[in-house]
Formats: C-alpha cells, sequence, structure tokens
C-alpha cells in the first residue's frame, strides 16, 4: 500500500523527516483514507502516526579518546596530519615559548633577585633580558636561568630552579591523576546511565504500540 503521501503530509506537520514518520501497521487502511492534513492531524492525536526519536550516535569512543589525549597519548607521528606548521603556527609556537619565560622573568624581579645589568647605560637587567627573550633567544625557561646565572644578571641558581621546578612537577602529577581519575568515573556513569535507558525506552515503546 503507497502511503508516501500520507508520509510527506506527517514529517511536514511533525517537522521531522520522512524516515522518522513511524505508521501503525494494523491502521494502514485507516492511514489510506487521510487526504487532507486535518485528517492526518488526527492520526497523529490517536497515536497511528507517530515521530520516532533521533538516531543519535553514540559518543563512549570519542570521550574515552579525549581521556587518553589529555594523558598526553595518542599524539604521536602516526596520529598527526599536515605539514609542520600546520599544528601549530609560528607565533603561537612563539608564544609558548615566550610566555612562561616572561611570567618567570615578572617573578624574578616581585621577589626582589634580578639586579642592575654590568655595563648597561641605562634601564635594569630585566629590561634588557626581556627583549631578549621576544627576539627568542632563549629555549626554555631552564636555559633563560642559567643565562642569569652564568652573567650574574639575578640571583638565582640552577640547582635551585630544578629542585622547585620538581616540586612543582609533582604537584601538578597528582592533580592530573585526580582530574583523570574523575573523567573516568564519569565516563562509567553515562554508560551506566545509557545502558538502563534503553530498556525503558523499548517498554515506552511496546506500550505505545
Amino acid at each position: 500500500m503507497n502511503l508516501n503521501t500520507q508520509r510527506r503530509i506527517a514529517s511536514e506537520i511533525m517537522k521531522c523527516g520522512e524516515s522518522r514518520v513511524w505508521m501503525s501497521p494494523a491502521a494502514q487502511e485507516k492511514i489510506s483514507h487521510a487526504i487532507t492534513r486535518r485528517d492526518v492531524r488526527g492520526l497523529v492525536k490517536d497515536g497511528l502516526v507517530r515521530k520516532l526519536p533521533e538516531k543519535k550516535s553514540k559518543r563512549i569512543g570519542p570521550k574515552a579518546r579525549m581521556i587518553q589525549e589529555s594523558k598526553g597519548r595518542r599524539s604521536g607521528s602516526g596520529s598527526r596530519k599536515g605539514a609542520f606548521g600546520a599544528r601549530a603556527g609560528k607565533k603561537k609556537k612563539w608564544l609558548r615559548t615566550v610566555r612562561p619565560q616572561r611570567i618567570l622573568l615578572k617573578s624574578l624581579r616581585k621577589e626582589g633577585k634580578m639586579q642592575k645589568a654590568e655595563g648597561a647605560t641605562a634601564g635594569s637587567s630585566y629590561g634588557k633580558i626581556y627583549g631578549q627573550i621576544k627576539g627568542g633567544m632563549f629555549r626554555s625557561k631552564h636555559h633563560l636561568i642559567s643565562h642569569l646565572e652564568e652573567h650574574k644578571l639575578a640571583n638565582v641558581s640552577v640547582s635551585e630552579y630544578e629542585a622547585a621546578e620538581k616540586a612543582r612537577n609533582v604537584e601538578r602529577k597528582k592533580q592530573l591523576k585526580i582530574l583523570l581519575k574523575r573523567k573516568e568515573e564519569n565516563l562509567k556513569l553515562l554508560s551506566k546511565r545509557g545502558a538502563e535507558q534503553k530498556p525503558e525506552m523499548k517498554d515506552k515503546e511496546t506500550a505505545k504500540k
């Protein structure tokens, strides 16, 4: 029995695609006599024509992948796409290098560890080093500290910096473990809820039929 017209009208009334229109197999004869929008609205009201729930893709896989990526995994050469500068542009890379160095330099000045630059006519060693950071002279914070110690521009040592950085890394790892544990618990809870909702949906559909 051809019910394409009734299906099209029902999809327009219920504001969904034709593939989501469900028609009762037991009432096909009655549905075929519905030729106006008013008739189809009556069928929808009686429950003989219904809108099926939207089929959504499961998010369990992507969520699990996101957790792995937050751990720093799945980022090897086999997972990368694009040219050398595709993942991060030149400016982004420069910012990632420069910002931590600027923060470190600012903290040293705040603590009063910066000294006057030797042979400088104007300005402190802070201004001089700030300009060198901007120019990309230093590869990392460690490189910056070693330069300051070598040229006696600040009351800092590499050994002190390494000890402080090690303590910070230990604290960061602890916090990361707590965060990852929470994420895994949330993921398990979501999958459990999804499993519980499936039989409920089936029961509702059978009750409607």
